[in-house]
């Protein structure tokens, strides 16, 4: 037996890791090229850009191991039955059953790494992440401002600089014009202005000296006008990197032994706490559902006739698309309050246990899934 179980673990660890390779590859390439023109702009060097890659990478990680586990143990047990080796192990003797060890202990390896990952190594790559597009935005965002040019290099702002010292951000005779409200729009103009950064709420400001400006209000016909000795226009990272940063940190960047403070700290069924609870059940659950698409695999495996890896692919790809539709849609519906965070992480792990049950029952019965067999190998057929 013990052969048999070392000869199943070795058909499961090459696709295992050759399809974490190649989703991962894609995924980053994907997110890579979203972010050229900005890396682009800012002229961001090489390094900086490993580093941008070494911290996406655990999230990418995570998100990819219930698919591939899924697919790495189906892909071996597809082809074991395709060569009728399954057939041949219950001739002598071995059961469906005995065959289990081996995918627990591959499904238990992965869904230790996902603890890991959700509990320690994506929130703080997710952080570092965030820091590291704060510090080039901190030292390249005056690449942007140029005199006697209007610019609106930050989303949502459009602004004009007489005169600009790059060396200590001094601007003179300033027109800001900021569209960021959607049902205002203010103008700014200010005879002397200083560009400053907040780390801790990662956060640029324009810190304006004797300031005039102009409101309007969309679908009124009131406007206001004013004048300050002195104004501080914030505005968060993501008015400056298409969707990244916040002024405080989000759920996935938060180590786990600061999240139960961080819950404490917000009134039970606000926004941020759903938000909060949400990321920490799904701690929890990711895990659970990476363990239990490798339990699935198994009899889906051994129950596909033909189609081949075409179908195994497919029908991975079906399974994994409709749990993370499950996972998402449970996901939204928490955060708002509709349902408890506590209970909803928990609804796709229950679909993903009946489901083993089923096709684990079907398997050792051998009842073969003819639905896949007839309607996906006909549809690659055509």
């Amino acid at each position: 037996m013990k052969a048999i179980k070392k000869y199943i673990i070795n058909e499961i660890w090459p696709v295992f890791f050759s399809g974490l390779f190649i989703f991962v590859f894609i995924a980053l390439s994907a997110q890579i090229l979203r972010e050229a023109e900005w890396i682009v702009s800012f002229s961001v060097g090489p390094l900086k850009i490993l580093l941008m890659v070494w911290y996406l990478i655990p999230s990418l990680v995570l998100f990819a191991l219930p698919a591939v586990t899924l697919l790495a143990i189906l892909m071996a047990f597809l082809r074991m039955s395709g060569d009728n080796e399954i057939m041949a192990l219950k001739s002598l003797g071995v059961s469906l059953k005995q065959m289990l060890p081996p995918v627990l202990f591959v499904s238990l390896t992965a869904g230790c790494l996902a603890v890991f990952l959700s509990f320690f190594g994506a929130p703080w790559a997710n952080n570092a992440f965030e820091n590291l597009l704060f510090n080039i935005a901190q030292t390249k965002s005056d690449i942007g401002i140029k005199e006697r040019v209007f610019s609106n290099q930050f989303k949502g702002i459009t602004f004009y600089v007489q005169q600009f010292s790059g060396k200590d951000r001094i601007m003179e005779d300033i027109f800001i014009v900021d569209a960021t409200h959607p049902q205002t729009a203010t103008t700014y103009i200010a005879k002397q202005g200083k560009l400053t950064f907040m780390p801790e709420s990662r956060s640029i400001h324009f810190e304006l000296r004797d300031v005039v400006f102009f409101r309007t209000t969309t679908g009124s016909n009131r406007s206001e006008t004013g004048k300050l000795d002195s104004y501080n226009l914030p505005f968060s990272l993501n008015n400056l990197l298409a969707g990244f940063g916040n002024r405080e940190p989000s759920a996935k960047e938060i180590p786990i032994n600061r999240f139960i403070h961080e819950i404490k700290k917000n009134k039970k069924g606000s926004a941020r706490y759903n938000e909060l609870m949400t990321e920490l059940m799904n701690k929890f659950s990711v895990p659970l559902a990476v363990f239990l698409m490798g339990l699935i695999g198994f009899p889906l495996g051994a129950q596909i006739k033909s189609g081949g890896r075409v179908v195994g692919t497919v029908v991975s790809l079906l399974v994994f698309v409709l749990y993370y539709l499950l996972l998402a849609g449970i996901k939204g519906i928490s955060e708002i309050g509709r349902l408890s965070p506590q209970y909803g992480a928990w609804i796709p792990l229950v679909f993903l246990f009946l489901s083993y049950l089923y096709l684990f029952k079907r398997a050792k019965n051998e009842q073969a899934i003819h639905f896949f067999e007839r309607y996906l190998f006909a549809k690659i057929a055509r």
